[in-house]
């Protein structure tokens, strides 16, 4: 028997996001308002106050909202099971089994659109908005698969590191890149992902620090010379981006050493940015409020960068 992971393995891309997509262009202010509390919700999560599958549970909360669900459905999965895999149709058996995380309300009618049966996936009461048991993923993936089968199954099919916990109850076990098919051996390392949760933290932060050094900076030309300004209002924002990456990124308590070494990451983006301010105001003459916006412009992108390198080394 063959057991297949769900989103990019079998179907190409994550069916959850499509459907995110899909509803936003449907429904763009219920769905926009769901993604505004997920974004604080998950801000609850990096701070240990909630379980990640509440996390879920509010993203997908604008659900309950939509009239005719049945139809609004069927024709999100008319539209999305071409992107399930070619290679799987080449080799699909009458016994294939799905095993996801994704939610059982879209996954399970993608799934029976090309003829597939058997499929566990996360439980969501849709008029509650709560996910019903676990959210069926790692270690929850392995406990349903582990009460299901007495034995060994013979091939486990899979993207994603999430599904490390399963490969124990696999003979084989084949890591799938879009129609690329792997074996795995002990010596196979996972990627992580950049474009997740975490990375939308990593530019929240970043982004509020600009906006801060933005603020300040327009607030103090109003006394200082407005290079002077910028360098006042750049330390201030420093701060602030220090403090939320603790907080939200590398939940850790304050202290001199880390604010250092975050100061020292940062020296690159700051002469960037510096001799940018200072050349348009000072030899250029552009007006002090578009050059500090300009300079915001250029500071996202470098800022982001810096975030994603220091965050990603630091997990290592």
């Amino acid at each position: 028997m063959n057991i297949y992971d769900f989103d990019g393995t079998i179907y190409d891309g994550d069916s959850g996001a499509d459907f995110l997509k899909y509803s936003f262009k449907h429904k763009p202010f219920r769905v926009t308002s769901s993604i505004i509390k997920t974004f604080f919700k998950y801000l609850k999560y990096k701070r240990g106050k909630v379980e990640f599958k509440e996390v879920k549970e509010t993203l997908f909360s604008f659900v309950k909202y939509i009239n005719n669900l049945d139809e609004y459905i069927k024709k999100f999965v008319d539209k999305h099971k071409k992107n399930i895999k070619k290679f799987y149709f080449e080799q699909k058996r009458k016994d294939d089994f799905i095993i996801t995380a994704s939610l059982d309300f879209y996954v399970k009618p993608l799934c029976r659109s090309v003829g597939i049966k058997r499929v566990v996936a996360t439980k969501y009461d849709i008029s509650k908005s709560k996910i019903i048991g676990n959210n069926c993923k790692g270690e929850a993936k392995a406990k349903v698969i582990k009460k299901m089968f007495n034995k060994k199954f013979e091939n486990l099919y899979t993207d994603s590191k999430n599904d490390a916990p399963i490969i124990k109850y696999a003979n084989n076990t084949y890591i799938v890149k879009k129609n690329k098919i792997i074996k795995f051996d002990e010596n196979y390392k996972f990627k992580n992902s950049i474009f997740n949760f975490d990375f939308i933290i990593f530019v929240f932060c970043g982004g509020l620090g600009t906006l801060t050094n933005f603020l300040c900076s327009s607030l103090i030309s109003r006394k200082l010379n407005p290079v002077t300004a910028y360098v006042i209002g750049y330390s201030i924002s420093l701060f602030v981006t220090y403090i939320l990456n603790m907080i939200y990124i590398f939940r850790r308590k304050l202290n001199i050493k880390d604010f250092i070494k975050f100061v020292i990451s940062y020296i690159p983006n700051f002469i960037i940015l510096f001799l940018f301010v200072y050349i348009f105001i000072n030899k250029i003459g552009l007006n002090k409020y578009l050059v500090y916006l300009l300079a915001a412009v250029i500071g996202l992108p470098i800022t982001f960068i810096i975030l994603k390198i220091k965050a990603f080394k630091d997990k290592k």
